[in-house]
């Protein structure tokens, strides 16, 4: 397991303003990468980084039938009080030609997450890895965080899914314009959100969230704009697009 932080493994507090940072995993293992800290406190301000995931290649035996994953964060695992995340990009990791019989899963978290408070999303671009061998990919994107509460408001992002490519190759991709679980008083961001298509005989799923899979409270969802992929050969594409959950 590698893990990887831009500017500090604590916490960015008070007004400190994070520096921008190219940031990428290391091939053939499991990674966790932060654009710039840990936590995130205060008025503090992310950097606008660029992170890149772990590429699954071709790994000579016996490292066939690997298991790995990308945990990507554009600022930090957890952002309270004022922070604010930085404009940033993150791009997961892909599966080529050679690694067989292999699972990567991209988890991809456009500011943190966790968000609580008064925090704020940046405005991000988030896009999945592509599978082109017969193995299977996971893309889990969300624009902002896993779970925003309190009075967060989340930015306006891109959200971008990977294609199938491999022949008889498996790609599994749920994709939320701002986070799996939205209460309090939460706003979600205006996001464009594009699944990907499949190439290939295997078998694709985009499964496309506007703004989260459940909200409660008084949140309220963006202005958000969904596309759908195609299948452009004998395989399964399945697409589940859904504008915004009712409160």
């Amino acid at each position: 397991m590698s893990v990887k932080f831009g500017d500090t493994s604590g916490t960015l507090s008070k007004h400190i303003k994070a520096a921008a940072q190219m940031l990428g995993g290391d091939i053939d293992q499991s990674n966790q990468v932060y654009g710039d800290s840990y936590t995130m406190s205060g008025y503090a301000k992310g950097g606008d980084d660029r992170i890149i995931g772990d590429n699954e290649i071709n790994p000579p035996p016996p490292f066939s039938g690997r298991d790995d994953s990308n945990s990507l964060y554009g600022d930090s695992y957890q952002m309270n009080d004022h922070a604010k995340g930085g404009d940033d990009t993150l791009v997961g990791g892909n599966i080529f030609n050679g690694a067989i019989n292999t699972v990567l899963s991209n988890l991809i978290y456009g500011d943190a997450y966790s968000m609580s408070d008064h925090a704020m999303g940046g405005k991000d671009t988030l896009i999945g890895g592509n599978n082109y061998e017969g193995s299977t990919l996971f893309n889990f994107l969300y624009g902002e965080a896993y779970q925003m509460n309190g009075a967060v408001v989340g930015g306006n992002d891109a959200l971008i899914g990977g294609d199938n490519l491999g022949v008889g190759g498996n790609l599994f991709q749920h994709l939320y314009g701002d986070a799996y679980d939205m209460s309090g008083a939460v706003k979600g961001g205006s996001d464009l959100i594009n699944g990907g298509s499949n190439g290939s005989g295997g078998n694709l799923l985009n499964d496309l969230n506007g703004d989260a899979y459940t909200m409660s409270g008084s949140a309220d969802g963006g202005d958000d704009v969904i596309t759908g992929g195609n299948n452009k050969a004998g395989g399964l594409c399945k697409i589940n697009s859904l504008v915004t959950l009712a409160k």
